[in-house]
């Protein structure tokens, strides 16, 4: 018997379910872990006790299942209110057991400002965990500063620099401190595009004054690529008066962006002001000498003794990105503890052999171009409103692209295909993706298009 549910049942099927909680995880875990493990999952069945994850071979599921199965549930907990356990199984595993009944699953009312505020830090973005160099030395400094007296010294204090350089850790370590000096304190971590699909959902349902209370009630407020503000009056009107209240209140601000306040496009000019008016501090790319200490601290963190010789070549390897580093480094202690071989040069450089080389920024404008030539569909049919189904396919594979090949949130994305709705993103990036499972054709066509995009092929 289905035990009962806390809340209003609500229709949800497992890929709704999973697709919020991916959201989550993809803040807490390193970039290269999220991109080359965790995304590959795909949501298989959903019952009042189980959701039951297909990984695409043995070796993810047992990585997986071991190591992120905990973080996993914590963020099914959050999004649904109650626990559900996490199976991860490859397709070979499913085959052979009868099919689950699927059952609904529960929308929970609006989460708590404290909850949701300290179930959305990830517990390793501490100040004792980053790594200090000349990279970074500024804003780190800054952010210990803000953390040890907030409101008071340097409010705001807005954090930039490029993707994967510890943006996200320095902000949520200063969350991390608060909550250590004050336990009772508000904390509130939110990525721009998360505020704004909250306030999307709250004018919805006529919550806009419950979305109003759980920002403006921080004492800590920390908002994520603010970068991603510039298509969305609406949510620059909220940031604005959230700001306003927040600041004269005495409560600290903290904003991270992949840009100076000053270079966000059609970024109203009174917050780009307020943006201003506290502490702006860059982040640069890590010296290879900052680089190895990352390796050295990240492998201590996970009790693993590295030869110096194989974290020197990883360091070398991966130079623009601490995600994509962490993440190389993820993946050849993974292989070293399935596979039970020691940690060579040799070994790591067999296993990070296959990562196809990234020699340029990835752009819409270079993605929508690739997808265009390859299924002969311009790129005004792709933003127009047509609902032919070629150029329907072809733009959901371009969402799907951009999805996951650059940082644009989906209104963005959206916006790049004509002013679509961030919900017809969603959908076009699920059927994609579940898709390509079962279509070779249409997973060679994607393994493709995703080596043009990475080696700059136009």
């Amino acid at each position: 018997m289905p035990r009962h549910l806390p809340f209003a049942v609500v229709p949800m099927s497992p890929q709704q379910l999973w697709t919020q909680v991916l959201s989550q995880l993809r803040v807490q875990l390193p970039r290269g872990m999220y991109d080359n493990l965790v995304a590959k999952l795909v949501a298989e069945a959903l019952t009042t006790e189980c959701l039951t994850l297909c990984a695409p071979d043995p070796f993810t599921r047992d990585w997986l299942q071991k190591h992120i199965s905990d973080k996993t549930a914590a963020a099914i907990q959050e999004v649904l209110g109650y626990p559900l356990a996490v199976r991860i199984a490859t397709a070979e595993d499913l085959q052979s057991e009868p099919q689950p009944q699927l059952v609904p699953a529960v929308r929970p009312p609006a989460p708590a400002p404290i909850a949701r505020a300290r179930g959305s830090l990830n517990p390793k973005y501490t100040f004792k965990r980053f790594v200090s160099g000349n990279c970074n030395r500024f804003a780190h400094s800054a952010a210990l500063a803000v953390a040890d007296n907030p409101g008071n010294c340097y409010n705001p204090l807005f954090i930039w620099g490029g993707v994967g350089l510890g943006k996200t850790h320095l902000m949520q370590a200063i969350g991390h401190h608060r909550l250590s000096t004050e336990p009772n304190a508000t904390v509130c971590y939110i990525s721009t595009e998360q505020f704004t699909n909250d306030l999307v959902d709250a004018l919805k349902h006529d919550r806009r004054k419950d979305f109003r209370d759980r920002i403006r009630s921080a004492d800590v407020l920390l908002l994520d690529d603010i970068q991603f503000i510039e298509n969305s009056e609406a949510t620059q009107e909220e940031i604005f008066h959230a700001f306003n209240t927040l600041h004269e209140a005495g409560k600290q601000v903290v904003l991270a962006s992949d840009r100076p306040p000053d270079q966000i496009p059609r970024c109203s000019e009174r917050l780009t002001s307020r943006f201003a008016m506290g502490m702006t501090a860059d982040m640069q790319i890590p010296d290879l000498e900052t680089r190895m200490a990352i390796l050295h601290k990240k492998a201590e963190a996970e009790r693993h003794s590295l030869p110096h010789d194989v974290v020197e070549y990883i360091a070398t390897r991966h130079t623009v990105n601490v995600r994509e580093l962490e993440g190389a480094l993820t993946r050849a202690i993974a292989y070293s503890s399935i596979e039970e071989v020691p940690l060579t040069i040799e070994a790591v450089a067999k296993l990070l052999a296959p990562a196809v080389p990234r020699r340029v920024a990835v752009t819409p404008e270079a993605i929508l171009q690739i997808v265009s030539e390859r299924f002969s569909v311009s790129i005004d049919d792709m933003q127009s409103s047509s609902r032919r189904r070629e150029i329907g396919f072809a733009r959901q594979v371009g969402m799907y692209l951009m999805r996951e090949h650059t940082d644009l949130s989906l209104p963005r994305i959206g916006d790049v295909f004509g002013g679509k709705d961030h919900t017809t993103v969603i959908y076009s990036y699920n059927k994609i993706r579940d898709l390509q499972q079962t279509n070779p054709e249409l997973s060679q066509i994607l393994r493709l298009l995703t080596e043009r995009i990475a080696l700059g092929d136009r």
